[in-house]
């Protein structure tokens, strides 16, 4: 029997969407991501050491996801650090990125707001990040250009 509640959500890569690649600054990426943030919004950490350092920077920040947003992310995010898109979290994250190896900063993220992802960064800064093509180009370009890459349109 088909059950909705059984089918895993689906990787922006994995569909048409515009691919970013070329950023290696967590300071920038942080700095520029609220850009593509619709409010409310949260980001996503995942993955890598995830310092108990990252927790305490991100104190006061922390928000779990409401129940309109489970089920949103990819197993990946399950353990996730989730706070919101705002200037103010990710100036904390700035802080913390300016301070600690990347693999502390996390190696997943993740954009989401209870219509679904909007940005998910896997194995960063390695490979590209995935942006869904319903943010306009303008955006996505203003958003790469501040972060440190270039964009193009992915199948």
């Amino acid at each position: 029997m088909f059950n909705e509640d059984t089918i895993p959500p689906a990787y922006v890569m994995d569909r048409e969407h515009w691919q970013i690649t070329g950023v290696r600054d967590f300071e920038r990426f942080f700095q520029a991501l609220p850009s593509l943030a619709p409010v409310p919004s949260l980001v996503a950490i995942a993955g890598g050491a995830l310092a108990s350092e990252l927790r305490e920077a991100l104190r006061g920040f922390e928000q779990e996801p409401d129940s309109s947003m489970s089920g949103i992310l990819t197993s990946e995010f399950h353990r996730a650090v989730c706070v919101p898109a705002s200037d103010t979290a990710m100036r904390a994250l700035i802080a913390f990125a300016r301070e600690h190896a990347e693999p502390e900063s996390g190696m997943f993220f993740a954009l989401f707001t209870a219509a679904g992802p909007i940005l998910e960064w896997y194995d960063a800064p390695d490979d590209p990040i995935s942006v869904i093509l319903q943010i306009p180009e303008q955006s996505v370009a203003s958003f790469a250009g501040a972060a440190g890459g270039t964009y193009q349109r992915s199948d």
